[in-house]
């Protein structure tokens, strides 16, 4: 049995949708980093010969906690070596120094659902061992306590270890994300790598486009950005360097050892991102994507090394509609997702509070992958940190469909209070008893004019079954 396979080699049904969506690009000559695959089928049938009970659909997900267990503490002492030598031959014949290892598994990246950021990626990895520390990782993360919480609220009863990809990691000069809805085309962009944006965590440029390609919008929003380190030693914080993509000495922010990055100062005079022969080059291969994977709609993340566009990953975009609205003021956010919505915050920063989180209270976190992912199963609304609608964190809303706002300071908002905000708009506003007592009379006195906090509490506790305006006003248009 051999682990790694050309993603042109493999069977269709054994990769995952990310993994597939890349082979049919590489046919049709659409320029993809090099990728190789490692797929699920492999992995199930190691399980098989360990004696596990595997039916034709998957793993029953009741029964998971021993498959975890044994990639977690059993898999790498009996196929580390197999491993190695894999990995090393691919190396040695491709001269290939770093990879990016990326899960790919069926219930990701489908028409429906794009769990986009819930499984893992590991970027820039050079040392076999943490290439193969990467792949169990993937594995683990595939099959952890909040995606199986995921699949069962979404009665999904069988579930497999994700395929593994195995990808020449590309040296990113600038990178973005591009969107295609049925109304416009939307491109978020920086220089270097794609962090930012996938993350949510900082300023970048934006360009809209109508459908034949016309520019309708555009902003420079970048103050700075995140490159690759390939040298043992990463630069010092504070420490001036020459930065060839962007042609400019420029201070280190950050120094990231861990994930092999530098975040860096932009200069105010900076230029914009995309040359316009490179967003000409962009939208003519997003219009040859979206004819190979017969999909309208799409959501594309691409990187360019010095003038070579590679696309990264594709998939098809699951909503209509992207919601966008960027006039940010006081009491004003991002808005995300479309609606209108009053409940009471609650704060997630782990897996335990996202257990304890109750059904329709409004989600407040940074993101909305990892640990918060099953607390998003119960939100009634969304409150995030991320500052692009082409996030993951954003995808992930919207795909839930509730009432979302983002670039919040979460520290400016106080945990365990009502408040009241407009997914469409970005505005939010905490409310008091008074203006609670004012709702209520709306209501057709549904509710005493009397409010208390233990009245608030009991009636959030209830939320769930109660189906009135006063509290999902839907506006998604």
């Amino acid at each position: 049995m051999n682990f790694i396979k050309r993603i042109e080699e493999v069977d269709n049904l054994e990769i995952g949708n990310k993994a597939l969506n890349l082979k049919r690009l590489t046919k049709q000559n659409i320029n993809v980093p090099k990728s190789w695959v490692i797929s699920s089928e492999v992995f199930m049938n190691i399980l098989k010969e360990k004696g596990f009970n595997i039916e034709n659909k998957g793993i029953y997900i009741d029964d998971i906690l021993d498959v975890r267990i044994y990639f977690e503490k059993k898999f790498l002492r009996e196929y580390y070596f197999q491993l190695y030598n894999e990995i090393n031959y691919l190396k040695q014949n491709t001269k290939i120094k770093n990879f990016a290892i990326r899960s790919s598994g069926n219930i990701e990246d489908s028409q429906k659902n794009s769990l986009s950021g819930v499984f893992e990626s590991y970027l820039n990895i050079s040392k076999i061992a943490n290439i193969i520390f990467s792949i169990q990782s993937c594995i683990l993360n595939s099959i952890r306590e909040e995606v199986i919480d995921y699949m069962k609220n979404n009665n999904m009863l069988y579930i497999q270890p994700c395929s593994i990809i195995l990808q020449e990691f590309i040296y990113s000069y600038k990178s973005g994300v591009i969107f295609r809805d049925c109304e416009k085309k939307i491109i978020n962009m920086n220089y270097g790598m794609n962090k930012y944006i996938v993350d949510g965590i900082g300023n970048i440029d934006e360009v809209i486009l109508d459908l034949n390609d016309k520019i309708i919008n555009k902003k420079q929003g970048k103050k700075s950005a995140i490159f690759p380190v390939f040298s043992k030693t990463n630069p010092h914080v504070n420490e001036v360097i020459n930065i060839e993509a962007i042609n400019q000495y420029t201070k280190v922010i950050t120094s990231n050892l861990e994930e092999n990055y530098i975040e860096v100062e932009l200069q105010q005079d900076t230029k914009e991102v995309l040359t316009e022969e490179e967003l000409e080059k962009l939208l003519s291969q997003c219009s040859k994507i979206s004819k190979i994977l017969n999909c309208t709609n799409y959501d594309i993340e691409w990187t360019f090394d010095r003038d070579r566009l590679y696309i990264l990953q594709c998939r098809p975009l699951t909503v209509d509609k992207v919601c966008i609205d960027y006039e940010i003021e006081k009491n004003k956010a991002l808005g995300l997702v479309s609606g209108e919505y009053i409940g009471k915050v609650k704060k997630v920063n782990n897996l335990e509070e996202a257990k304890n989180f109750k059904q329709g209270e409004i989600l407040v976190a940074k993101s909305l992958n990892k640990n918060v992912l099953m607390a998003l199963s119960k939100a009634g609304a969304c409150m995030i940190s991320a500052k692009s609608p082409l996030s993951h964190s954003s995808i992930l809303a919207r795909e839930r469909g509730i009432p979302t706002i983002g670039a919040i300071n979460i520290e400016d908002i106080e945990n365990n209070k009502i408040y009241k905000i407009n997914g469409k708009t970005g505005e939010y506003l905490k409310l008091d008893e008074f203006e609670l007592s004012e709702i209520s009379k709306n209501a057709d006195n549904k509710f005493s004019n009397d409010i208390s906090e233990d009245v608030i509490d009991s009636f959030l506790k209830n939320f769930s079954s109660i189906k009135t305006d006063l509290f999902l006003l839907n506006d998604k248009k």
